[in-house]
């Protein structure tokens, strides 16, 4: 795999093996987004014990990490076949490691070590209180289970809290950093790729950036044998959280074809009922599968609704697990790529991906401290000068840090221009939200403004500014 970016982590790992304290990393993040290539990365240079541990038998894990140590301190050698105890040695020999040289210590997927040791968090603890916080070493518990980490690492009520020097959530690339896998892509394309295969570096590393997005779609995604074929499934079935599966998919499905309350997704899953469906949204968010919307500003107690997080398994449940059982062959694919997929991917590109991108964009460009979505009714009036009540959105709303507005912005990923009515939508939207405030607008389109747009733009720039896809990659 290649490795990219991460500038921000890399400096993390560096600052804990630089000083001269003993360090204890909580390291953790969805599967896909690259923990184990950036520890694997970070250790190649340095003196490491690295163990990815596996689900098996707590014996067979011991003898795991003795061939790790072994092979992670060079007075051993890889050759050399330690026998493991039980994981208070291990933690002895973690620390006796320390005392010929600085060493970091990774414990990957430790959410399969303390299954097979329930007790496994008290032993570290009472360990890294007595003996671990005066070693030469950076201790790395990482994994990938969330809600795992969440409650049985992290929590209050944990046995390793407290004992941690720093604790880190590594996300997925932003869509910027993403398109540095795909270098030969234009921009409009590298945002169509953000919408398809994400932030995930396992995912984006699979894109053969000489070759163009239909043929990527087919090799990666839908053609029987493509590796990313059945991975919206199997991430379903690694998440301990999740027992049942094809419910949790049914939801999943429900929202990526545009229902994204919790009422409309109970009326679309057969036999599902309201309080049900919050219930197994609440388990969806803690792993980190869907987050709650809310309008940024102003929102209601039923102002809620539901999106999946991650934008490959959006389009995993948007377009392929429908049709899993009918894609067969290549030409299955193929037919379902170029009658079904294509002549709808941009409408899928433009909601949530594109306005995702340009929030992002908006604030960085603002320094806003919060950038998010509004929905609400707006008092507008009529030809007679009667005022009437409308629901009206608007794609991005930029707050400071005392929650004032700073800035407003429509985002519009199509073949035709902007109209001038977007601007005149922020407008009123402003003056309902943030009566007397005056604050520039952006104006996102993947296809120009109209004229009138661009008139304004030229006589004020500064309050009226226009953005096209080449503005968000320069």
């Amino acid at each position: 795999m290649a490795f990219l970016n991460r500038t921000e982590e890399l400096t993390l790992l560096g600052d804990l093996f630089d000083s001269t304290t003993a360090q204890f990393l909580v390291l953790y993040g969805r599967r896909r987004v690259g923990k184990t290539e950036l520890l694997s990365h970070f250790g190649s240079s340095r003196r490491s014990i690295f163990m990815e541990a596996t689900d098996v038998r707590k014996s067979d894990q011991l003898r795991d990490f003795g061939r790790a140590y072994a092979a992670g301190v060079s007075e051993f050698g890889p050759e050399v076949r330690l026998e493991i105890s039980d994981w208070q040695h291990a933690l002895e020999l973690i620390a006796s490691a320390g005392r010929n040289g600085r060493t970091i210590v990774v414990l990957d997927e430790f959410q399969y070590l303390a299954k097979q040791e329930p007790g496994l968090g008290s032993i570290i603890s009472n360990w890294w209180r007595t003996t671990g916080s005066q070693s030469n070493v950076v201790l790395v518990i990482a994994g990938s289970d969330i809600s795992f980490f969440s409650e049985h690492v992290l929590g209050a009520n944990a046995a390793l809290h407290g004992r941690r020097t720093a604790d880190y959530r590594v996300l997925p690339f932003t869509p910027k950093a993403a398109a540095e896998f795909i270098p030969e892509w234009t921009a409009e394309d590298a945002i169509r790729a953000y919408a398809i295969w994400g932030g995930m570096p396992y995912y984006l590393n699979m894109i053969d950036s000489s070759k163009d997005l239909r043929t990527n779609i087919l090799k990666t995604i839908l053609q029987p044998g493509a590796p990313l074929r059945h991975e919206a499934d199997y991430l379903m079935h690694l998440e301990s959280r999740l027992r049942d599966p094809a419910v949790y998919g049914s939801i999943l499905r429900a929202i990526a074809d545009g229902k994204t309350s919790a009422s409309a997704i109970a009326n679309h899953i057969s036999g599902g009922t309201v309080s049900n469906v919050h219930q197994q949204l609440a388990r969806l968010q803690e792993v980190g599968l869907v987050e709650e919307v809310r309008p940024v500003i102003n929102a209601g107690r039923l102002d809620i609704r539901y999106t999946i997080s991650d934008p490959f398994l959006r389009f995993a449940f948007r377009y392929v697990a429908p049709e899993a059982s009918s894609l067969r062959t290549a030409d299955d694919a193929a037919q379902l790529l170029d009658e079904t997929i294509l002549p709808t991917l941009d409408h899928f590109v433009s909601m949530p991906a594109f306005e995702e991108i340009c929030r992002l964009d908006l604030r960085q460009r603002v320094g806003a401290s919060r950038v998010g979505r509004w929905w609400g009714h707006v008092l507008v009036r009529n030809a007679d000068g009667s005022m009437k009540s409308v629901q009206m959105e608007v794609d991005g709303v930029a707050l400071d840090g005392s929650g004032n507005v700073i800035a407003l912005a429509a985002c519009r990923w199509s073949a035709k221009v902007m109209p001038y009515a977007e601007v005149s939508k922020l407008r009123t939207v402003l003056a309902q939200i943030a009566p007397g405030a005056v604050v520039p607008l952006f104006l996102y389109s993947r296809s120009g403004v109209d004229e009138y747009a661009i008139i304004e733009h030229e006589q004020n720039p500064a309050m009226l500014q226009v953005l096209t896809p080449a503005d968000l990659y320069a």
